[in-house]
């Protein structure tokens, strides 16, 4: 965010995002509609359900680390060093 003050400087400061608290569940109306549009298109993959709640039913405070969460697939992990031991 950027405003100026009474001298014509640029003043930025930073937007404060709200976060879940760590170790904390989803609420049980974000966990139902994620799973009921997962049933709604069940050959979705996690990436595709997230699209489908972000662009096309608007919903923008849903993340896809909840998504991940709700529908239990853990996060592929490429290990750091690709070459082996």
């Amino acid at each position: 965010m950027v405003y100026s003050d009474n001298s014509g400087r640029r003043i930025r400061r930073r937007v404060k995002r709200r976060r879940q608290p760590a170790g904390s569940k989803p609420d049980e109306a974000k966990t139902r509609y994620i799973r009921q549009v997962a049933e709604d298109n069940p050959r979705f993959t996690l990436e595709e359900v997230h699209a489908e709640i972000y662009y096309n039913r608007g919903r923008h405070d849903i993340s896809k680390d909840m998504v991940r969460k709700v529908l239990g697939e853990p996060r592929l992990r490429l290990p750091r060093w690709p070459f082996g031991r």
